[in-house]
């Protein structure tokens, strides 16, 4: 009985590894006789339904052969020590079958897991801004990095009119598909709210409460929205946990960091949401919002960057142009990290009110 046993896991063995060939070529993996278009077609858009029945048909092709070859086997009388010293070679060599099988089948769920993230990475850094809105006498520039294949964090700039920018960085806690999930959702929700006219602190208490009922618990989103308007020169915002803000202070030479003004998204549903004093926006004065990514990043000791070195670069190249200084930023960053891997996402928006609209002035 063992020896048949051994025998019947052999033959079935066997067959599972030719059904894992099978699946190798219906993926696009392995070589088959095909043309180039139906090879491309195969590795695009498998057929999930098709491969479920040829998976289904293999397996009981091998079941019925091993069945059939167990009979052959009994009618020619019982088995003696040949038998089950070739039954123990064959057995041998068809775990190695079977276990290349099981890796190759293993590498085609990792190949089409990574496939899967690089194309969440693809939408979600195409639905950030190609390029930032023009306002008559202001410059903008954004940059965003996520540390994995997706991240948490997400920005926006949307034109509302010839004088006015709605503006939105986000970040959820974590970094991953989750959170890009998350930060993706409130993107759309503070955009369709813009376009639609909401009342700014009604649209984020909107949304906080939305947030509240989807977003897993412990799992919350940071987030600044303001809406710059060029005609008084002033941000007005609401900023949900997202801190410190930068406000770099051209005519006094100084920087203000700003706290948030209210809790984080989505932890609780009902709260007090009162907007802060709008921030002035004076020629040269610069506002940065910059997510913690840049902050926390640390060199091999573990310090970290922090707000002064930031502090220092926005003073030392503010009189480049905000992409130079974004470049300058990360620079800084690298440079100091001194080939320390990233471990968060990193964002950064600038706002330079430039000092040529200083006779627009009210």
């Amino acid at each position: 009985m063992l020896r048949l046993t051994v025998l019947l896991l052999v033959l079935a063995n066997a067959g599972y590894f030719a059904w894992a060939q099978g699946s190798l070529r219906d993926w696009g993996l392995a070589p088959v006789q095909q043309s180039e278009p139906q090879r491309l077609e195969q590795q695009i858009r498998p057929q999930s339904v098709r491969l479920l029945r040829a998976d289904e048909a293999r397996r009981l092709e091998a079941a019925s052969a091993g069945v059939a070859k167990a009979a052959e086997c009994l009618q020619a009388g019982p088995f003696d020590e040949d038998d089950e010293r070739i039954a123990t070679i064959l057995a041998a060599h068809c775990a190695v079958a079977l276990q290349k099988a099981m890796l190759l089948e293993e590498y085609v769920r990792k190949q089409k897991m990574e496939r899967d993230l690089a194309l969440a990475r693809e939408i979600q850094m195409s639905s950030l801004p190609r390029q930032m809105p023009e306002l008559t006498g202001y410059e903008l520039a954004a940059w965003s990095q996520p540390a994995d294949e997706a991240g948490g964090d997400v920005y926006d700039a949307l034109r509302l009119d010839v004088q006015r920018v709605a503006l939105l960085m986000a970040d959820a806690t974590g970094h991953g598909i989750g959170p890009a999930l998350s930060v993706s959702q409130l993107r759309a929700m503070f955009r369709m709210g813009m376009l639609l006219g909401t009342d700014l602190s009604e649209l984020m208490s909107k949304i906080n409460l939305q947030l509240t009922s989807d977003l897993p618990r412990g799992h919350f989103i940071t987030a600044f929205a303001g809406i710059l308007d060029g005609s008084n020169h002033r941000i007005r915002y609401l900023s949900g946990g997202q801190a410190p803000l930068m406000h770099f202070r051209a005519d006094e030479d100084r920087v203000d960091w700003l706290d948030a003004s209210t809790l984080p998204m989505g932890i609780l549903a009902w709260h007090l949401v009162v907007a802060p004093p709008p921030i002035e926006m004076r020629p040269g004065d610069i506002f940065a919002l910059i997510s913690d990514g840049f902050f926390e990043y640390a060199d091999r000791t573990g310090e970290r960057f922090g707000k002064e070195r930031i502090e220092e670069v926005i003073r030392l190249h503010r009189q480049e142009t905000l992409e130079k200084l974004r470049k300058r930023l990360c620079e800084a960053v690298r440079l100091y990290a001194a080939g320390h891997p990233q471990e968060d996402d990193m964002t950064v928006v600038l706002v330079r009110r430039n000092r040529a609209s200083e006779s627009l002035s009210p």
